[in-house]
């Protein structure tokens, strides 16, 4: 079933990859005071006839193996577990059937402003319960059964404290130094285990809302098997990048889930040896994009390119044809138009009023089924 929240009023940790500046000289970053940061990351690729640039930390991301030391022991340590009421969204499957089930992770963060171990990612506790309870009203009225996972379900793995003492030596206090969202970050990488303890599955942000089934077909309704046999697969990708995964949403086997927990802190390992000064699960991940360690497809529309300034019409339905689903991230919210929702300057607390209202118009415009 459903596991219970943390908090009777659970503020503000959703496992959330943020698209904050994800365009192509770009990438994201998780403290809210970083939009007006201005340092470069390139990321080289091996295929001197391709080259993608990105922005965030001076310098070049390299992807190394892990020390041989650190990978023995973390693969032996690495075994896999066994397993507000919101306006009801149209339902496009009928009760009774067999439901997949997608995860989120959220775990509450104390608010407090900036400063370590402090919240700061613009949403506030009445914000989180309604973008939550929004996220589960229309993931179970496409046929799904979500469920939310917290540090108490990553703690369960078998390499927990070893992965969290590698964490703690990482630098993840943003591009100004400051930490405000440092336990943010770090919950970012231990979803990666709650979601290995529990056997795998799907996982999606809290902010990522399904177009009809979810399933990228809006005649297909979910199947409780795992796309490409469980391998790791990640269904968003930066716009115009070489497989640059963003992960927003992810289907694997638990084994896979371990696997790539255990790849992603390797790389955030070797990018603290390049002395690079903010390291995320999504950068990790990025640097792992040409070893064939992932499957990545392009299925997610990212927030901004549904936001229009206007309301949703049927010959715009065709924008979102095989999408799976729509990210509402902090970034969409910020360079999308939603001026016809809501006027004035929008912050990300204001997301569930802008992403109730959308899916709600392209629910009655598009077809669902």
């Amino acid at each position: 079933g459903t596991l219970p929240m943390q908090d009777a009023t659970p503020a503000s940790f959703s496992a959330t990859t943020e698209m904050d500046k994800m365009q192509v000289g770009t990438l994201p970053m998780q403290d809210d005071t970083l939009a007006q940061q201005s340092s470069t990351l390139s990321m080289q690729n091996p295929d001197p006839l391709q080259q993608q640039q990105f922005v965030q930390n001076e310098g070049q991301m390299q992807t190394l193996p892990m020390d041989g030391s650190d990978q023995s022991q973390m693969q032996k340590q690495a075994q896999e577990l066994a397993p507000e009421e919101v306006p009801a969204a149209r339902s496009v499957v009928s009760a009774g059937e067999s439901r997949p089930v997608m995860y989120t992770f959220y775990d509450r963060i104390e608010a407090g402003g900036a400063g370590k171990g402090k919240r700061s990612t613009g949403m506030d506790d009445k914000s989180d319960n309604e973008l939550l309870a929004l996220w589960k009203t229309h993931w179970e009225n496409a046929g799904w059964e979500p469920r939310i996972l917290s540090l108490e379900d990553a703690k369960k793995h078998a390499s927990y404290d070893h992965y969290v003492d590698r964490l703690a030596s990482l630098p993840m206090d943003g591009v100004s130094g400051k930490g405000n969202n440092r336990m943010y970050n770090q919950l970012c990488f231990l979803r990666w285990l709650a979601m290995a303890s529990v056997g795998g599955g799907f996982m999606s942000d809290y902010d990522l809302f399904p177009l009809g089934y979810g399933t990228g077909d809006l005649a297909t309704p979910p199947s409780v098997a795992l796309p490409n046999n469980g391998d790791f697969t990640v269904y968003s990708v930066v716009p115009d990048s070489q497989n640059a995964a963003v992960p927003c949403l992810m289907s694997a086997r638990g084994d896979e889930w371990t696997r790539l927990a255990m790849k992603i802190l390797g790389a955030a390992v070797n990018m603290k040896k390049d002395e690079k000064s903010h390291i995320t699960d999504m950068f990790a991940l990025i640097a792992l994009r040409f070893e064939n360690t992932y499957i990545a497809v392009d299925e997610v529309m990212n927030g901004e390119y549904v936001l229009l300034g206007r309301d949703w019409a049927p010959e715009d339905c065709e924008i979102t044809n095989g999408k799976r689903a729509i990210h509402f991230s902090h970034h969409a919210i910020e360079v999308g138009d939603a001026s016809y929702i809501k006027e004035g300057e929008l912050a990300p607390s204001d997301r569930p009023g802008v992403i109730s209202h959308w899916m709600s118009q392209w629910m009655d415009v598009c077809p669902s089924k």
